[in-house]
């Protein structure tokens, strides 16, 4: 994760979550930051399953990271190890756009059976 974001758990008791993604195209971010490489997208309508942790960046903004299971399903150059992927490899999407025009890009976490 980049030096620059703190943590913040969402549920310490669960370690995964659920959002839905609400804007048409969300990047999925290498690290939590707006600047940073994208392994790809994930549209609207799609729900995603994240740590229970949120990054917060440098301005303050909250990202969900991908769980390693997601992060290989929704961006497969991941899974074959393409453009740096691999094991390792993390993935971040930012929950609000607002600060850069876009407003609000995920939901969640959402509630248990949705």
């Amino acid at each position: 994760m980049a030096a620059d974001c703190r943590v913040a758990r969402l549920d310490p008791d669960t370690p995964t979550e659920w959002f839905e993604v609400v804007f048409s195209k969300v990047f999925v971010k290498r690290v939590p930051s707006k600047t940073a490489m994208s392994w790809g997208f994930v549209h609207r309508g799609q729900k995603v399953q994240v740590e229970s942790a949120l990054a917060v960046d440098s301005e303050g903004d909250l990202w969900v990271e991908l769980t390693a299971t997601e992060l290989r399903r929704c961006c497969p150059d991941v899974l074959l190890g393409l453009r740096g992927g691999g094991a390792e490899a993390r993935g971040f999407c930012l929950v609000d756009g607002a600060a850069i025009g876009l407003g609000r890009l995920l939901l969640g976490p959402l509630p248990v059976g949705m």
